[in-house]
């Protein structure tokens, strides 16, 4: 069975009155400006209605996108996940759950996840996935002062120390992964 996601385009804009701090200056977007659109709502399931609450699974461990501030769940997902199901015309219901346990509680348990879930093809096979932001690394240094003091070896089954695997911009130079 292939679940299917309802999505729509929000502009944002941190400077409005709507952004706000949570006490320790990180900016949220309070989704009580978002007002919900008659179009989207008519395409809720019926399912999903009944209770009037959008309910999703989220591994809160990953900030910025989800984590926990106190007992509140914050982070830009969250954000996000607010105002689409603001937007439904229905309240969001956040379910605290281990990474690997929420898709394979859609649709059971969840109506939909967010937890910084990578796009795969297994989970493309069986999800629609909705990538709505890009990742990526930057530095900047002096060429004189670079010096790499120590070969790694990664291996397939290494780990980064955010516990995901190794991607190909984990190599070293020259060094290809197995």
């Amino acid at each position: 069975m292939r679940v299917h996601a309802c999505a729509c385009v929000l502009r944002v804009r941190p400077t409005t009155p709507s952004a706000t701090t949570t006490g320790s200056d990180i900016a949220v977007f309070d989704a009580s400006s978002v007002r919900a659109d008659p179009k989207i709502a008519a395409m809720v399931p019926k399912a999903a209605k009944s209770d009037g609450k959008l309910t999703i699974g989220s591994n809160l461990y990953y900030a910025p996108a989800d984590f926990k501030q106190g007992e509140t769940p914050v982070g830009y997902e969250m954000d996000v996940m607010r105002a689409v199901a603001a937007r439904m015309g229905l309240d969001l219901e956040i379910q605290e759950s281990s990474f690997d346990s929420i898709l394979p509680r859609i649709p059971k348990r969840y109506e939909a996840g967010a937890s910084a879930f990578t796009i795969t093809n297994e989970r493309t096979a069986n999800f629609n996935m909705i990538q709505y932001y890009e990742v990526g690394t930057s530095g900047r240094w002096r060429p004189a002062t670079l010096e790499i003091h120590a070969r790694i070896d990664m291996r397939a089954d290494d780990r980064r120390p955010n516990g995901h695997p190794p991607r190909r911009d984990d190599r070293q130079k020259g060094e290809e992964m197995p």
